[in-house]
């Protein structure tokens, strides 16, 4: 069978959907069937290899031209590849695709209803025009988990053996740590971490004004280091950093390889992920692999993945914030207890079943 896939994830480097796609893609293109590629632009680091893989990509420069691009470029190429299904791991399905080609969406989240202010205009308003015809159209909508699941039924009023809910997971190895390590003596000591693009849903300026509050009372000797690339609308880091007096205790590391944020997991005593809204939250199963504890909103989809591994507060109170950090940071039988729940937890979720269970939504939509 012939499946095309919106592989445009592949051609944007650290972003969570990009993940998802790799790590999926590379596992469905060992079955059997056709696998067409296509992208506005070329793809960048590891991509799946194959006689069965068929790549199609643009030239396109500037990301505001990526949707019309999109939109009237993969129908055409869909028609000359005769394509059997469409498939797309990013809210948005092409509107004008042949009618014999039948076609499935995964939908992260819904920030553009829960959050708007977090988005750009431009965005936002992709999402409004775009998401709910793509969900009208598939014939299956796929959502990593029943928090995003149950506000897709509710806001589409799907029935819900219209939707299957499918988890990520995490594929972080403990590779070359102790190389790392000896080479970057801010390895060695004890530091908070967050990982994330640098944006208003991540809910930096809460976080650091929480952890200002405990270095500067001296209630904590951690550091804080920020991994992730830069997004939209976020007070410049660097800038709020200088305001808040805490340049020589936080660090913005910006994009790393996948290799040095295994290291950075791994030697982290809790990961902060305190967001407004996720439809999912990998960073938080990417440190739980490594038995790192984690901070976490009690709001959408994070107390479900977080499980019993880490600690909840309310995004939006600096206080709850500030007394979760301090209780982690100062007792270490709790962390030493909570790290035990991470492993168990993060073993709960694998990408070879995911992988497996995309397959099956895929084949049975083509099967009618």
């Amino acid at each position: 069978m012939k499946i095309a896939v919106d592989a445009r994830p592949l051609s944007i480097p650290g972003t969570g959907i990009g993940r998802y796609c790799r790590e999926l893609l590379s596992r469905l293109t060992c079955s059997s069937h056709e696998w067409y590629l296509y992208s506005d632009r070329p793809f960048i680091g590891v991509i799946p290899q194959g006689p069965n893989i068929t790549f199609r990509c643009g030239s396109i420069q500037h990301r505001m031209f990526s949707t019309p691009y999109a939109q009237f470029v993969f129908p055409y190429w869909a028609r000359m590849d005769a394509i059997e299904l469409f498939w797309s791991p990013r809210h948005h399905l092409p509107l004008m695709l042949p009618p014999t080609v039948k076609q499935v969406v995964t939908i992260h989240d819904l920030v553009w209803k829960r959050h708007p202010e977090t988005m750009t205009r431009f965005g936002c308003l992709l999402e409004r025009c775009l998401m709910p015809r793509s969900v009208s159209v598939a014939a299956r909508v796929i959502s990593p988990s029943n928090a995003t699941a149950n506000e897709v039924i509710a806001q589409f009023g799907l029935h819900r053996q219209d939707i299957e809910i499918i988890p990520e997971a995490a594929n972080m190895k403990q590779h070359k740590q102790e190389e790392l390590a000896l080479h970057d003596g801010r390895l060695k000591k004890p530091y908070l971490l967050f990982v994330g693009t640098l944006e208003p849903r991540k809910n930096l300026r809460r976080t650091l004004q929480a952890y200002a509050k405990l270095i500067h009372q001296k209630k904590i000797a951690h550091h804080f280091f920020l991994v992730g690339g830069n997004g939209w609308g976020e007070e410049n880091v660097e800038h709020l950093i200088d305001q808040l007096n805490l340049v020589e205790f936080v660090t913005v590391l910006g994009r790393v390889s996948d290799e040095e944020l295994c290291c950075w997991y791994a030697n982290a005593d809790v990961l902060l992920m305190p967001s407004l809204y996720e439809g999912f939250g990998l960073p938080l199963l990417e440190a739980m692999v490594f038995g790192v504890p984690v901070i976490t909103a009690n709001s959408s989809s994070m107390p479900e993945v977080a499980g019993e591994a880490g600690l909840l507060v309310d995004p939006a109170n600096v206080d709850d914030i500030q007394q979760a950090i301090y209780r982690l940071c100062s007792d270490r039988e709790l962390r030493r207890e909570l790290s035990g729940k991470a492993i168990i937890r993060a073993q709960q979720y694998s990408w070879d079943n995911s992988a497996e269970k995309t397959l099956q939504v895929l084949e049975s939509v083509i099967a009618g």
